[in-house]
């Protein structure tokens, strides 16, 4: 597939971007998902906040053993697989390390952090009612 630049109109003097990441016109974010946009206000990522089991599933069969047993490798990997748009395109989950490189490339540390940290801040709400009822 050739690789096509545009340039942005609407910033004028911006760095040309890949055709495949231009902003289009975008659907409302489902319930369940989390919106994330580059710096530039650019890119637009549509992340789900829970992956469904059968996705899970998928996800994990495509990742080698050593890799499943990192649990700093896996809790990037598990961030990237959240998301489920990138400008309105609908993007499967990754089926191996390869296509999960490719997107961290694609939308850039900045957006993988803040899915990650959005991903622990809801772990760690779950734990602690989980506590809470325990404790009632």
């Amino acid at each position: 597939m050739a690789r096509v630049t545009i340039e942005d109109p609407a910033a004028p003097g911006a760095a040309p971007m890949a055709a495949e990441d231009a902003p289009r016109t975008q659907a409302p974010v489902p319930a369940g998902w989390d919106e994330y946009r580059d710096a530039g206000g650019r890119m637009v990522v549509h992340a789900a906040r829970r992956l469904g089991v059968r996705e899970r599933m998928h996800f994990y069969r495509g990742l080698p053993a050593e890799r499943q047993a990192n649990p700093l490798w896996m809790q990037l990997a598990m961030a990237v697989a959240c998301i489920r748009r990138v400008n309105g395109e609908p993007v499967p989950v990754p089926e191996g390390e390869r296509e999960i490189e490719a997107m961290i490339g694609r939308v850039g540390d900045d957006i993988i952090d803040r899915i990650n940290a959005a991903n622990l801040a809801r772990i760690e709400a779950e734990f602690a009612e989980i506590e809470a009822r325990a404790k009632n």
